[in-house]
């Protein structure tokens, strides 16, 4: 039988072009350029408040150590008395997209991974989606709702690197779960191995710890339904083995950092113990103002921090939620959530059943002590008493959001021959009840905004007329100002759900083809320039790259010594960038016993000149009045050396020298009374010597007149100290005690005693001539080996399998 002349075409339309997909992709990357224009064509440097406080310092201070040794830094001596590099986490050290940093300018290097890496969530969410059998224009609605959401994107005004990157990466993780459940699950496995140990060495270990969540509750539910499926067990033993695999996979990949990193976590970091758990626990939870900001972002308004040390300032802060301060948005998009409603009135399908409970989930996560239920995740989940911000979890509510969306749009696609159906009540109260609910809120806040805002604070938020909003007024004064913003929000978000209504409706009705519903890929990229762009400022760089006169003078300074800075005209990293000590820093995770010196997390001894004298504050940067009491370090007067704008820099000639001899020692094994005796005692510190353990050798309390020590040579990971000594001597020097140093006599190894808590000490007989300090981690040389080893195994696992296809791809040749 012959074919037609003019075979029927099996194509839908436009969808099927082979540029459809390319151009959808190019019109989000123009949607993202123009967002980020101001820093892309500039030569500015994108604002993010970790990033200038600490991720300029953190990379630059990598790069330089690596151009000249070509490893990778172990030790930070820079902040809060000496910190270990890789185990304390300085960032994304390891991350395989960060290599960029290495070639790139890094003032521009710090703004455009978090800008390539949005778009890859964008693009990654559109295979994800895809995974899921939606159609081209469903997965792209899919993608521009992730891509877009403010969740994600305004995570660039807070700096947070990490959290980017892991969003970015979760929709790969989906994806390759699922597939390994129909098609060559080795490989696809061992790509989801691949892709959780990339996660992992973002490095956020909340992100991280969540991902591992949602690997556990999607393989589970992957294994229930191939178990109703076969009714056989060992059908689910495979798949069930090679999760485990997958999981192992990503730990030995990510060895080099998660091994010293989670050994330090558990025994040595600051966030070990903490005055009030539960609060450490629930900080940054999503309370009701930040919920309610779901639907209109603008809600609670928007946290820009004042910038005093570029003497400018950016858009004022108008937040005015229960968070202490927030530079970032919660919100997911009122059209994703708009559409993923749809989903639960068209596909009737279990995946979307499942990812329906997990954004509930991870929304109930989210607000942490806003809710009963987080205590059950508090008291039963593993770990969760030491993690930080519930909030972080809104990647897995926005990811699960943005797929139901696109299964929503799909089975409206998919079913529209039997449209009459779609006339049900529920159905209509959707299509024309979300838009009047919007519309209602619009007329309401553009009327009696503030007594709404009066109610809501009565019944959600009392102490918000008395609790301190910034500016010298209170958050509920913040939250009448950001009326205007509330208003504008409430018309956008009913505007841009009415397009998305109205276009839904048209097509049911037959009145317009798919080319109609594609444009809903427009309304999430609409919204989310219009909302984010707030979240996107630049700065000069040249104040962060450029040697200060400041600089100048610190570098002019003979001898180690460090610097205490109460100024706010300072970032709190910049002194370090330039090889400057600080007695604290910024970061967070600083070794505890050092932390418990300074006082816990307020920082209580940070002014005691006894434990700066202890720490060798030579120089104290305070505001030029009052001026500071002569005596208040000790004997030899303090007194103001120069000053800088409206600040004045004191001399500090009392601060002890990084390395001396003692003759006396007393062992205290209560630490809670050694710190005590330190910051409160009257013992002349500098004469004798707080240690947990007797020394090794017995230490004669004679004159130390005729000994002396001296700095032969200070590296980062290494320290070398001549000595000269009559009798045996007690050697104190004031960095930091870590585990990895090791100390060496005349080439002799010998163990190192903490002192005072936190430094290091060694007893040294009195005929030694040198002492050497040397940083040596097993754990970081063990995880090294290991993730090298993964690595080539992971090569050789992706070049036989593509020897394999290319194998069985080949044409047989015709005998």
């Amino acid at each position: 039988m012959k074919s037609p002349a003019n075979p029927k075409k099996t194509h839908n339309g436009f969808e099927q072009s082979k540029w459809y997909v390319p151009a959808a992709f190019a019109f989000m990357m123009l949607g993202l350029i123009f967002l980020f224009r101001d820093f892309l064509f500039s030569g500015q440097m994108l604002y993010g408040s970790d990033t200038v406080t600490a991720g300029i310092f953190h990379r630059s201070f990598l790069i330089d150590h690596f151009k000249e040794t070509g490893q990778i830094p172990q030790w930070n001596p820079y902040a809060y008395g000496g910190m270990p590099y890789v185990d304390a986490f300085h960032g994304d050290i390891f991350y395989p997209l960060s290599v960029l940093k290495f070639f790139l300018p890094l003032y521009f290097y710090l703004g455009f991974n978090l800008v390539m890496h949005i778009f890859l969530a964008g693009i990654f969410m559109y295979l994800a989606a895809r995974q899921f059998k939606l159609g081209k224009t469903a997965a792209l609605i899919s993608a521009t709702c992730y891509m877009f959401a403010p969740c994600l994107v305004s995570l660039v005004a807070s700096g947070h690197d990490g959290k980017i990157y892991s969003s970015a990466l979760f929709p790969l993780v989906v994806l390759f779960l699922d597939r390994a459940f129909e098609t060559k699950p080795f490989l696809n496995f061992t790509i989801l191995g691949m892709i959780l140990g990339i996660i992992i060495l973002s490095p956020q270990p909340e992100t991280s710890y969540f991902t591992f969540w949602v690997v556990g509750l999607f393989a589970l539910f992957k294994l229930i339904v191939l178990w109703r499926q076969t009714k056989l067990f060992r059908a689910i033993i495979k798949p069930g083995l090679l999760i485990v695999y997958a999981v192992i996979l990503a730990l030995l990949l990510s060895a080099i950092q998660f091994y010293p990193g989670y050994t330090y976590a558990a025994e040595s970091s600051a966030r070990i113990v903490h005055e009030d758990r539960w609060t450490w626990a629930t900080s940054w939870s999503m309370h009701e103002e930040e919920t309610f900001s779901q639907l209109i972002p603008e809600f609670c308004g928007t946290m820009f921090p004042r910038l005093p040390f570029l003497k400018t300032e950016l858009n004022q802060s108008s937040y005015w939620g229960k968070n202490h301060f927030k530079d970032n948005s919660d919100s997911v998009g009122v059209v994703a959530i708009f559409l993923s409603l749809s989903c639960f009135f068209f596909a009737r399908r279990k995946e979307a059943y499942f990812f329906g409970a997990l954004a509930i989930f991870a929304f109930i996560y989210a607000l942490g002590s806003t809710t009963p239920l987080f205590k059950v995740f508090y008291d039963l989940v593993p770990k969760v008493s030491l993690l930080r911000g519930p909030s972080k979890i809104l990647f897995i509510f926005s990811f699960s959001i943005s797929l139901l969306a696109g299964m929503g749009v799909q089975a409206i696609i998919d079913r529209r021959k039997v449209a009459s159906a779609y006339g049900e009540k529920p159905f209509n109260v959707l299509m024309f009840g979300f838009p009047a609910f919007l519309l209602v809120l619009a007329v309401l806040f553009s009327i009696t905004a503030k007594e709404i805002l009066s109610v809501w604070t009565s019944l959600f938020f009392p102490e918000a007329s008395t609790t301190p909003g910034g500016h010298g007024i209170s958050k509920f004064v913040l939250a009448i100002q950001n009326m205007p913003e509330i208003k504008h929000g409430a018309w956008m978000a009913f505007a841009v759900i009415f397009l998305a209504a109205l276009s839904i409706w048209i097509f049911l009705k037959r009145k317009a083809s798919v080319v109609l519903l594609s444009l809903l890929i427009l309304l999430p990229i609409f919204d989310g320039i219009r909302f984010n762009r707030r979240f996107v400022e630049v700065i000069d760089p040249s104040f962060f790259f450029v040697q200060h006169e400041l600089i100048n003078f610190f570098k002019a300074q003979k001898g180690q010594f460090r610097v205490l800075s109460h100024s706010s005209d300072l970032p709190k990293s910049l002194l370090p960038q330039y090889g400057i000590e600080l007695v604290t820093g910024y970061h967070g995770n600083q070794l505890r016993c050092f932390d418990d010196l300074l006082g816990g997390p307020h920082f209580k001894n940070i002014s005691n000149p006894r434990f700066l004298n202890l720490v060798g504050a030579r120089f104290v940067i305070i505001p030029a009045r009052p001026l500071l009491e002569e005596n208040y370090f000790g004997e030899i007067p303090a007194k103001p050396v120069a000053y800088f704008g409206q600040n004045q820099l004191v001399r500090n000639d009392n601060a002890f020298e990084r390395v001396y001899l003692v003759n006396k020692y007393r062992v205290i094994y209560q630490l809670r009374h050694m710190r005590l005796l330190i910051v409160d005692g009257t013992e002349d510190l500098k004469q004798i010597v707080y240690l947990e353990t007797l020394p090794s050798i017995s230490i004669p309390p004679d004159n130390l007149a005729l000994d002396s020590v001296w700095t032969i040579s200070r590296g980062l990971d290494s320290v070398v100290i001549g000595v000269n000594c009559t009798s045996n001597r007690l050697l104190v020097l004031t960095d930091n005690y870590y585990d990895s140093w090791h100390a060496y006599i005349d080439g002799k190894p010998v163990e190192i005693l903490r002192a005072y808590s936190t430094f290091r000490t060694v007893a040294v007989p009195a005929d030694a001539k040198e002492v050497k300090f040397i940083y040596k981690s097993q754990r970081y040389a063990v995880g090294k080996f290991i993730t090298g080893t993964t690595s080539i195994y992971l090569l050789l696992v992706f070049g036989y399998c593509t020897w394999k296809n290319l194998f069985h791809r080949r044409p047989k040749q015709a005998p």
